[in-house]
C-alpha cells in the first residue's frame, strides 16, 4: 500500500553513477590497450624512420614537441615531422598524443590536414602530417590596406571551409574544442586547413542534448586546474569544466568567436595574463564591439549571427554548424538570414535589388501573358534559365577543383612542366578535363622524368592528337617520346635498365623540358651523394655538347657547390643545373646563354657578367643575395621583386628600355652594396635615394663628385679599380 510513497531518486542516482564508472573503466581499458598495441607496432619502424625521413629543418618548438620540415624519401614528398621530446615519458601524455593522432587519422576531409605516419625513434614518439604552406589566419587578419568588402568576403570564404571541416568532424562524432585564427592555415592557392586536434573529444550524439540544462552555469567548476581551450575563445561550458556537456554547440560557440575576431580583430573575452577566464566570464562586463577593423559599422546580419552563435546556453545557439554556415552563405549572396524578421518581405526586396533587370523582364513578360502574345516565349525562357543554372552549377564545381589554373588555355597547359605543383595539376586537370590532350601530355612527361615508364606509357596512350596541338613539332615530339617510353618500359621489366640508358635517353631527346626535369629528379633522388651528382651533371653535359662540352670547376662548402662554367660554344642552356645543390654560379663570359630555368632554391650568388644573356625575366624566381650583370646588353629587363638581394653589380650594363636605371630595380628594397659605373651621375643619385639600406658604393670619379655634393657622407665610397 505504501510503495507509491517511496522516494527512488537516491537509488536511481546511485545506479547512474555505477553505469558512468563502468563506462569510464571501459574507456581507460581501451586507451591502455591502444597504447600497448601502438608501442608494439612502432618498435619495428624505428630504424625505418631514420632511413625514410631526411633533411630536417626546424619550423616550430613547443614544450612537448618540435615540428620539422622533412623529406619523405619513400613517398618523395616534403612533410611535417612532429618529434615528441624524449623527456616526455608520462604515459598519460603519450596516450594523449596517440589519441590525437588516431582522431586526426580518422578525419578524411580536404580542409583537415591528413596524418601520414606515426612511429617511435631514439628521441621518442613522432608523427608525420601534410606540410602546410601559406600563412595562419591570425597573420592575415587585419593586413588589408583597403577598406572594401573583398577583405571580409575572402575571409568568410575560408570561414565556410572551416565550418565544412567542423561539420564533417561532428558527423564522425568528434568535437574540435580549440577553433581560433592561429589554428587555421590558408595556403598559397587559397586552400583552407583546420588543424591542432590536440584537445578534441569523442562524444555520444544521442545523449548530449539530454544532459544539457539551463542551470549549468550556476554550478561551481569541477576542473579548475585543467581548463581545456584558449582563453578568450573557449565556450562557457569549457571554462566551467563541464566536460559532460560538451556538444556540437560548443564548436558553434567557438566558430562564432572566430567570426567575431575576423571582423573586430579582438577576442570575445579579452582575458589578461593575470586574469582568470572563468572570473572574467562570470563578471559579465564584456561587451561586443560594433565596429570592424576599419572603423566601419559592423553589418547587422553578421552581428546577429555572432550573438546567436555565442549564447551562454548551448540550447540558445545554432542547432548545428550547418545552420550557422547556411546563414553566412546567405549573407554573402545578399539574402536575408534565418534570424531576420519579416524574412519573406526582405527576400523579395533583396531579390529585386540584386536582379533588377531580371525583375523588370519578368514583370514585362507577366503583363504580356494577359494578352497571350508571349506564352511560348515564357515557357522557353524557363527552359533556358534551368539550363543556364545547371551549366553554372557544373562550371562552379569545375572551377573549384582546378583553381588557380581554371582559366588556363589548353595550349598553355604543357607549359606548367616546371611548376612545383605540376604533378598534382596534371592529375586535377585530367579529372576535370579528361579529354584534354595537353593534360595527358603533362602527366606523361612528369612520369617520364621520374623514370616511371609504366605510368608514362599509360598516359601517352590516352593522348588524342587534335587541333589543340597547335604545333605539329610538339605532336611529333610526344609521339616519338611515347614510342621510346614503351621500349624502356619493356626493358625495365626485364631488369636490364641501367643508369647509362638515362643519359642516352636524355641525349636522344635533347629538349630543355625533359632534361631539366630529369636532372631535378635525379639530384633529388641522390641528395647528399655529391660525387654521384657531379658525375651525372658532367655526363649529361658531355652528351648534350659532345663536340665542345662545357668545363666546370666545383668548390664545396656546407654541402653546397660554388660552380664556375667555361664554355666557348653556342647555345649553352642551364637545364643541367635545375635542382643541383649550388650556392653560387659563375657564367661570366659564357656566350649565347639560355637560363630561364635556373630556379635553384639554394642559389644565392649569380655572376652573368659579359655573358650572352639578354633577358632577366627569370630573376624573380631566384632567392639571390648577390648579382653581377656587368657588361651585358639586356633587351628585356625585369621589374619583379628581389627582396633578398643585398649586392648588385651593374657596371656598363646596357638596358634597351626607356625607363630610368633605378626603376629597373625599384622593388629591390634591401640592397646594401651597389656598383653602377657607367650610369649617369644624376641617375645614380636618384638610385641611391631610393635604396634606403645602401652602405657601400663603388663609383667613378665623376659619379663620386656628385654623390658627395649631395651630402651622402655616410656612404663608404670605393674606387672604380677596387673590388666591391
Amino acid at each position: 500500500m505504501g510503495l507509491h510513497l517511496l522516494n527512488l531518486s537516491p537509488v536511481l542516482s546511485s545506479m547512474s553513477r555505477i553505469e558512468n564508472l563502468k563506462l569510464i573503466k571501459e574507456e581507460l581499458d581501451k586507451e591502455e590497450g591502444a597504447l600497448s598495441s601502438f608501442q608494439s607496432r612502432i618498435v619495428s619502424s624505428a630504424l625505418d624512420s631514420e632511413q625514410r625521413y631526411k633533411n630536417f629543418t626546424l619550423l616550430a618548438e613547443g614544450s612537448s614537441k618540435k615540428v620539422f620540415k622533412a623529406h619523405d624519401s619513400k613517398m618523395q614528398r616534403e612533410i611535417a615531422f612532429a618529434q615528441i621530446q624524449s623527456e616526455v615519458d608520462d604515459i598519460d601524455i603519450k596516450s594523449k598524443i596517440i589519441r590525437e593522432a588516431r582522431i586526426t587519422a580518422m578525419l578524411d576531409h580536404p580542409n583537415i590536414a591528413p596524418l601520414y605516419d606515426v612511429g617511435e625513434n631514439d628521441q621518442g614518439l613522432y608523427f608525420t602530417m601534410k606540410l602546410l604552406s601559406g600563412k595562419k589566419m591570425s597573420v592575415l587578419m587585419g593586413k588589408s590596406s583597403s577598406r572594401d568588402c573583398n577583405y571580409f568576403e575572402n575571409l568568410l570564404q575560408h570561414f565556410i571551409h572551416i565550418c565544412d571541416a567542423v561539420s564533417y568532424a561532428h558527423s564522425k562524432g568528434v568535437l574540435h574544442l580549440d577553433i581560433k585564427p592561429s589554428n587555421v592555415q590558408i595556403g598559397e592557392f587559397g586552400e583552407t586547413y583546420l588543424f591542432d586536434w590536440g584537445i578534441s573529444k569523442l562524444y555520444q550524439r544521442a545523449s548530449v542534448s539530454e544532459q544539457a540544462t539551463d542551470t549549468i552555469y550556476d554550478l561551481e567548476p569541477i576542473m579548475e586546474n585543467d581548463l581545456r581551450g584558449t582563453p578568450g575563445y573557449m565556450s562557457p561550458e569549457q571554462a566551467m569544466g563541464h566536460e559532460s556537456l560538451l556538444s556540437p554547440q560548443t564548436d558553434v560557440y567557438l566558430l562564432g568567436a572566430l567570426l567575431y575576431s575576423i571582423y573586430s580583430g579582438k577576442r570575445v573575452l579579452e582575458v589578461g595574463e593575470d586574469e582568470d577566464h572563468l572570473a572574467v566570464m562570470k563578471s559579465d562586463k564584456s561587451s561586443l564591439a560594433t565596429q570592424d577593423i576599419f572603423g566601419n559599422k559592423m553589418p547587422s546580419s553578421i552581428n546577429k549571427i555572432i550573438k546567436k552563435a555565442i549564447q551562454r546556453s548551448p540550447e540558445e545557439r545554432y542547432e548545428n554548424v550547418d545552420a550557422l554556415c547556411s546563414d553566412i552563405k546567405r549573407y554573402l549572396v545578399h539574402q536575408p538570414i534565418s534570424l531576420d524578421q519579416h524574412i519573406f518581405l526582405k527576400s523579395v526586396v533583396s531579390f529585386i535589388v540584386i536582379r533588377p533587370y531580371l525583375v523588370l523582364s519578368v514583370f514585362a513578360v507577366t503583363l504580356l501573358t494577359f494578352i497571350g502574345v508571349l506564352l511560348l516565349n515564357q515557357y522557353l525562357n524557363r527552359i533556358e534559365i534551368q539550363y543556364i543554372n545547371n551549366l553554372s552549377k557544373e562550371k562552379s564545381q569545375t572551377i573549384e577543383k582546378i583553381l588557380p589554373f581554371a582559366d588556363l588555355k589548353e595550349r598553355h597547359i604543357i607549359d606548367l612542366f616546371l611548376h612545383p605543383k605540376a604533378e598534382s595539376m596534371a592529375e586535377t586537370l585530367i579529372e576535370s578535363r579528361p579529354d584534354s590532350t595537353q593534360a595527358w601530355m603533362l602527366k606523361g612527361m612528369m612520369a617520364t622524368s621520374r623514370f616511371d615508364f609504366e605510368e608514362a606509357n599509360q598516359a601517352f596512350k590516352n593522348m588524342e592528337v587534335s587541333e589543340e596541338l597547335y604545333l605539329s613539332s610538339q605532336s611529333d615530339f610526344f609521339s616519338n617520346l611515347a614510342r621510346k617510353v614503351t621500349k624502356l618500359e619493356n626493358r625495365e621489366a626485364e631488369d636490364s635498365y641501367q643508369e647509362e640508358e638515362i643519359i642516352k635517353f636524355i641525349k636522344d631527346f635533347n629538349s630543355f623540358r625533359l632534361t631539366s626535369l630529369f636532372c631535378k629528379n635525379y639530384y633529388l633522388e641522390n641528395s647528399g651523394d655529391n660525387s654521384k651528382n657531379i658525375k651525372f651533371l658532367t655526363d649529361v653535359s658531355d652528351s648534350l655538347y659532345k663536340s665542345n662540352p662545357p668545363k666546370f670547376s666545383f668548390t664545396l662548402e656546407d654541402n653546397l657547390f660554388d660552380i664556375k662554367v667555361e664554355h666557348k660554344g653556342k647555345d649553352f642552356r642551364g637545364e643541367v643545373f635545375l635542382g643541383f645543390p649550388c650556392r653560387s654560379l659563375d657564367l661570366s663570359g659564357v656566350k649565347d646563354v639560355y637560363v630561364p630555368i635556373l630556379a635553384s632554391p639554394t642559389l644565392k650568388e649569380l655572376n652573368i657578367s659579359n655573358s650572352g644573356i639578354d633577358s632577366l625575366f627569370f630573376l624573380p624566381d631566384l632567392k639571390l643575395e648577390k648579382l653581377n650583370i656587368s657588361g651585358i646588353n639586356i633587351h628585356k629587363p625585369f621589374y619583379g621583386s628581389m627582396k633578398l638581394l643585398k649586392s648588385l653589380i651593374a657596371d656598363h650594363t646596357i638596358f634597351n628600355d626607356s625607363k630610368p636605371f633605378y626603376a629597373l630595380f625599384y622593388k629591390c628594397y634591401n640592397i646594401e652594396e651597389l656598383s653602377a659605373i657607367g650610369v649617369g651621375p644624376k641617375e645614380l643619385l636618384r638610385t641611391i635615394k631610393h635604396f634606403k639600406n645602401l652602405k657601400r658604393l663603388r663609383c667613378s670619379d665623376d659619379q663620386k663628385k656628385v654623390i658627395l655634393q649631395a651630402g651622402f657622407d655616410s656612404l663608404v665610397i670605393i674606387p672604380e679599380d677596387s673590388e666591391l
